[in-house]
């Protein structure tokens, strides 16, 4: 049984997510370029906790012990609704934001985005099966969207270079433990 369950692992997540998103505004005030630096500190905050939860399984036992993946990708997708009230957030107070101005581009991004955080959590300890496709596969697309929206703000703030490689590292750990673990097709003894 994990030292950590999935209520404590989304409490701490949401709390701190939170924490990170207020902390931030009060240092750089109350203004549309505070809330922006909110919005991206929160999204690299769930874009940490996604990378673990991905990374996770391939940690071993002891990892294991301490708390399961599942409980890690619940805490990912509490973090990132954080995310999306900071989003939103910037769109109250940044009347030049898309999503103030109702563009279509930018509600169906939104939108979409929603959706798949929402499949993510229906889909968190799905069995074999269409759900656990639909789970890997929205895992999958999350990953590609941390990797666009890190690696294109890297150039400009190094912190966001550093959130790309982590989330290339954990897919990477993720790949080598799953092909790791897998019983070869062939056999090439003699």
């Amino acid at each position: 049984m994990p030292t950590v369950t999935t209520k404590t692992a989304v409490s701490l997540a949401v709390l701190l997510a939170v924490a990170l998103a207020a902390a931030t505004l009060a240092v750089l005030g109350f203004t549309a370029p505070a809330a922006a630096a909110a919005a991206r500190n929160t999204a690299r905050f769930s874009g940490l906790l996604f990378a673990l939860a991905l990374a996770w399984p391939a940690l071993g036992g002891a990892a294991r012990r301490f708390a399961a993946t599942s409980a890690l990708l619940c805490a990912f997708v509490a973090a990132h609704a954080v995310h999306y009230a900071a989003v939103l957030n910037l769109a109250v107070l940044d009347s030049s934001h898309h999503l103030h101005q109702l563009q279509p581009g930018a509600l169906g991004v939104a939108a979409f985005g929603a959706v798949l955080l929402l499949a993510i959590a229906l889909t968190i300890g799905a069995p074999q099966g269409w759900k656990q496709l639909v789970h890997r596969a929205t895992l999958g697309i999350a990953w590609l969207l941390f990797a666009i929206a890190f690696g294109s703000g890297a150039r400009e703030r190094a912190l966001d270079l550093a959130m790309l490689v982590l989330v290339l590292v954990a897919l990477g750990r993720r790949a080598h433990a799953a092909f790791a673990n897998r019983a070869p097709a062939v056999s090439l003894a003699p």
